[in-house]
C-alpha cells in the first residue's frame, strides 16, 4: 500500500462508520427527550444504533459517568444541553452527535488529563458556527489529529476556530 492510502485508510473508514440511516428530526425536538426508558445498568456501548431506545442524553450520560451506573438526573440534564447547544451548531442528528463524543473520548484515551465526553462536545458546539453547517466528524478528526500532535485540549480548540477561520 503506498503512504498516501495508508494515511486515507482509517480516515475514510470513521466516515463510512458514521453513516447513519437515522431520519433527521425536527430541530424543537431532537435534543429535548430527556428521559430515560427502562433499560439495564450495563456498561454502555462503544455506539448507539438508530434501533436503540435510549435516547442520546440517557446514553451520552452512562458514557460521561464512566462507569456501569444508571446516569443521575444532573447528568442526563447536562448531557441534554450539550445536545441542544450542538443540534444547533451541527447539522447531525443528536444520536449521531452523541456518537461522535463517545468516539472521540475513546479516540483519545491514551491522553491524560482527559475531558469527558459530554465536555468534549460542549467545547466543540461552542465553537463559532461560521457560514453553512457543520459536520461533527470533520471537527472530531481535527480535533483528535491536534491532541495527538501535542496540544492540550484549549490549544486544540483555538487551533481549531483558526483554521475555519482560515487562518
Amino acid at each position: 500500500m503506498t503512504r498516501t492510502c495508508r494515511l486515507a485508510l482509517p480516515a475514510l473508514l470513521t466516515v463510512l462508520a458514521g453513516c447513519s440511516k437515522e431520519a433527521p428530526q425536527a430541530p424543537s425536538r431532537r435534543a429535548a427527550d430527556t428521559t430515560a426508558p427502562a433499560t439495564s445498568a450495563a456498561t454502555p456501548r462503544a455506539w448507539l444504533p438508530h434501533t436503540d431506545a435510549t435516547t442520546p442524553a440517557v446514553w451520552l450520560a452512562r458514557h460521561a459517568e464512566g462507569d456501569d451506573r444508571e446516569a443521575d438526573a444532573a447528568a442526563i440534564a447536562r448531557a441534554a444541553r450539550t445536545l441542544e447547544a450542538a443540534a444547533r451548531a451541527y447539522t447531525d442528528p443528536p444520536r449521531m452527535l452523541a456518537n461522535r463524543a463517545v468516539q472521540l473520548r475513546q479516540m483519545l484515551d491514551d491522553l491524560a488529563p482527559a475531558e469527558d465526553a459530554v465536555t468534549l462536545l460542549d467545547a466543540l458546539a461552542a465553537m463559532p458556527v461560521g457560514h453553512g453547517g457543520r459536520d461533527v466528524a470533520t471537527d472530531v478528526q481535527h480535533y483528535a489529529n491536534l491532541r495527538r500532535q501535542g496540544h492540550d485540549h484549549a490549544d486544540a480548540l483555538t487551533r481549531l476556530a483558526a483554521s475555519r477561520r482560515g487562518g
